[in-house]
């Protein structure tokens, strides 16, 4: 959009940002949340995908069966201006390809789960992978190779069997959050994925789970991947800073 002090017009806004696709949910979301502008340390727009529910997109078996609104929330985004895009559903991984196909002006990262050979690389051989999701059935259906080629080093738990998880997020029975429970909740699910397997690293597929990340770093002593580390390189893919 520029050089050297000159400004081209022609454009709706300038600078850049990220553009976030969101789920149409109303889940309370905290700072740390995907659905926080005050997560990231960056510019970001939003766009609901309207119709798009936690249940549809996770259970999916045709990617081709919710990828419409997804292109056009996506167009839209760059057509403002975004400088990447990034979603708020770890399971929208089952779209990556078709999505970045079709909005192939910018990279598109859909999923925490895409970081899966680089949380591969830095642990021990024998270390397991915690990856903790919000249905573990569904997680088996991806047809991709971070899923397939990995399996063997993937050490998955289900979020969906917990009672204040499923109400907040799944079910959306409770309208409120208290981080103490989630924590304590998301806590007590990886100790027990501690106790069966040699974990080396968590993944976090669920967009949620990043304001228990510290706490699982504090408590657990576990290097955590999620949806803000993986926005952010992200955006350091498109807006590196000048020096």
């Amino acid at each position: 959009m520029s050089r050297d002090g000159v400004y081209e017009g022609g454009y709706r806004t300038y600078g850049g940002f990220l553009g976030v696709l969101m789920l149409d949910t109303t889940t309370p979301r905290p700072p740390g949340d995907c659905g926080n502008a005050r997560t990231y340390g960056y510019p970001v727009q939003f766009r609901t995908v309207e119709g798009a529910s936690a249940r549809e997109v996770v259970t999916a078996d045709d990617p081709e069966e919710i990828l419409g609104p997804f292109v056009a929330a996506a167009e839209d985004l760059v057509e403002q201006g975004a400088a990447g895009i990034v979603t708020g559903c770890g399971y929208l991984l089952r779209i990556q390809e078709h999505l970045s196909e079709r909005v192939d002006e910018v990279p598109v990262f859909t999923s925490p789960l895409l970081q899966i050979p680089i949380a591969e690389s830095v642990i021990a051989p024998d270390e397991k992978i915690g990856v903790i999701v919000s249905n573990e059935e569904s997680l088996w259906s991806l047809d991709h190779p971070v899923i397939t080629d990995y399996r063997d080093r993937l050490t998955v738990e289900g979020l969906g069997d917990r009672e204040y998880f499923n109400a907040v997020f799944i079910d959306q029975t409770e309208n409120t959050l208290d981080l103490d429970v989630m924590e304590e909740e998301l806590l007590a699910t990886i100790e027990a994925m501690q106790a069966e397997e040699d974990v080396g690293t968590v993944l976090f597929e669920c967009t949620n789970l990043h304001p228990y990340a510290e706490a699982v770093q504090r408590e657990l002593d576990l290097p955590v991947f999620d949806q803000l580390t993986l926005a952010d390189m992200a955006w350091q893919t498109v807006r590196a800073r000048r020096y």
